[in-house]
């Protein structure tokens, strides 16, 4: 395992904590979890089962085991930063376990049953911190997006083509995507 001291991981980019994770440093892949964290909750926030048996604990340890996927597989080399291929694997991931789930087809476990989950669980502190960033940054994206977008940008992350946003919405396909763009601009601006 590498040797990098806690200061240098806290300032490190994300691209390059994928890079000391990938080689064995678990500090590494502890940090990019807590940043990844508030994402994660953003992205399962608009997800819940049909009938209620799947809690949001569930969806986020499925989108947090998308984060860790994303932490080995990352290449930087691909062109994307690190937390948007991470965010598109954690949103994959709920998206495969939200439709399975929705058939009731496979067994749900419990976050607690997950050994990430006890590592996290043990640092109290960096779940209160990753919480609390969680927090101001939604309150930080309802003010930056309008309501139009809010609603588009929920919808895109439930997992509903441009048609069916379309139709729930009543915008053309067009303003649709308009719509995400700008709110995925605003988003990235907020980094």
């Amino acid at each position: 395992m590498n040797s990098v001291r806690s200061d240098e991981i806290k300032r490190s980019s994300d691209e390059a904590l994928a890079q000391m994770a990938q080689n064995g440093n678990r500090d590494a892949e502890n940090e990019l979890v807590v940043r990844a964290l508030p994402t994660v909750k953003f992205l399962v926030g608009t997800f819940s089962s049909p009938d209620n048996s799947v809690g949001e604990d569930d969806f986020i340890q499925e989108a947090l085991l998308g984060v860790l996927s994303a932490i080995h597989s990352y290449n930087k080399d691909r062109g994307a930063g690190f937390m948007t291929f991470a965010s598109r694997c954690a949103l994959n991931r709920v998206l495969t376990f939200s439709k399975k789930t929705s058939s009731h087809s496979i067994p749900v476990l419990s976050l607690g049953d997950s050994p990430l989950a006890n590592q996290l669980l043990s640092e109290p502190e960096a779940l209160l911190v990753a919480d609390e960033s969680y927090k101001k940054f939604i309150k930080s994206v309802r003010l930056a997006l309008t309501e139009t977008e809010l609603k588009v940008l929920n919808c895109y992350l439930k997992g509903l083509s441009y048609e069916k946003i379309s139709s729930e919405t009543g915008l053309t396909p067009k303003a649709v995507d308009n719509a995400l763009f700008r709110a995925r601009k605003k988003i990235k601006a907020m980094r």
